[in-house]
């Protein structure tokens, strides 16, 4: 398996003392709590999962991101690469030259703009009875934004790897974790201004209010311009994490703090041994193109991830990285392109474990 090894996210994970599989997936593990769950009705709870997954898109993204492709009039198809050819909050408020440099505008002005264009896409997206579970829950998320804010910066590979020249380090707010890949870089696009750590180097402290979510929420309540309903159960702060940060439903986080029966281990080991098991027989995927076999695939790939993370986290060298790597020549690089931070974190930290 030919992947670069990046030492620094080993490194930058001993901060906590804990192995970092990669911050995406410390992002999709539930709050420490023995609090009983109250669980909301199935309608709310989903409805409340769409508005986390919304936050995300339109409110913490800029509408025209990177990754994102558009139809030129000559037939070709140019795709956004540069951050700098988005709205990131930051280019906004700096300005960019012709050059592609940054400029020291300080545009209030324009981040306004780009801010309420967001709300307006936000709200566009409310359906159904969004609107009314979020008119009840709104206060409660402005709240727990405030009591999820870091009291220390800390590193992130946002602006450290993709942006350079941002101010200081960012720790993003994170929206619907389970709902999209738990490995993919899902960091790209998304505006590393609208951050969980304080500090904001060098941005006047009269301009912070523009860069806080907690700010970019209260803009959300007043277009929003509804009353709570008294047939929404109030929102606590672990339903909060399950439905709005996680993703998923509170029934799902109760199951999974559950110690697992006999039959659910049997279960999970064949989960874990399926993507090997398919791709020691060049029979099962000879006729599938590597999109195909990703889309079929990946699921039980990321069940894979999860195994040798569990382990590696006990200090165990795991059998289930070697099988992987026995059979890597036949997996498509689509996988370890998606995937590559996780799998060279686990590279970082078998090396580790193995030098103990």
């Amino acid at each position: 398996m030919k992947v670069k090894i990046k030492r620094k996210i080993l490194e930058e994970s001993k901060l906590d003392h804990k192995f970092p599989t990669t911050a995406q997936y410390r992002q999709t593990q539930p709050v420490q709590s023995d609090k009983a769950f109250n669980h909301a009705g199935e309608d709310i709870q989903f409805s409340r999962i769409e508005i986390g997954k919304n936050i995300d898109r339109f409110l913490q993204r800029p509408f025209v991101t990177v990754g994102d492709e558009f139809d030129e009039p000559d037939g070709s198809i140019t795709k956004i690469t540069n951050p700098k050819e988005t709205n990131l909050l930051f280019y906004v408020y700096k300005g960019i030259d012709d050059n592609g440099a940054l400029m020291d505008k300080y545009d209030v002005s324009a981040v306004n703009s780009e801010l309420n264009q967001r709300v307006e896409h936000f709200i566009t997206s409310l359906e159904g009875i969004d609107v009314e579970v979020l008119s009840s829950d709104i206060d409660n998320i402005i709240e727990y934004l405030t009591k999820d804010k870091s009291p220390e910066s800390s590193p992130s590979h946002q602006s450290t790897r993709m942006l350079k020249g941002a101010p200081g380090h960012f720790d993003a707010y994170v929206f619907a974790a389970r709902s999209r890949s738990i490995y993919k870089d899902t960091r790209a696009g998304k505006d590393f201004m609208l951050k969980s750590t304080p500090e904001l180097k060098n941005i006047p402290d009269e301009h912070h209010f523009l860069f806080s979510m907690s700010n970019l929420m209260k803009r959300v309540k007043q277009a929003l311009n509804a009353q709570p309903s008294t047939l929404i159960p109030p929102l606590d702060y672990e339903t909060y994490d399950a439905n709005y940060k996680l993703g998923t439903t509170t029934e799902t986080i109760e199951g999974d703090k559950q110690p697992p029966s006999e039959s659910d281990k049997a279960y999970y080991k064949g989960v874990n041994d399926f993507f090997v098991i398919f791709y020691k027989d060049p029979k099962n995927y000879e006729d599938l193109s590597d999109e195909k076999q990703f889309e079929l695939m990946s699921e039980w790939f990321e069940s894979l991830l999860y195994k040798i993370k569990d382990k590696l986290e006990d200090g165990k060298i795991p059998e289930e990285f070697m099988a992987l790597e026995e059979i890597s020549h036949n997996v498509p690089h689509i996988f370890f392109d998606t995937y590559g931070e996780a799998i060279e974190s686990y590279i970082e930290a078998i090396e580790e474990i193995s030098e103990e």
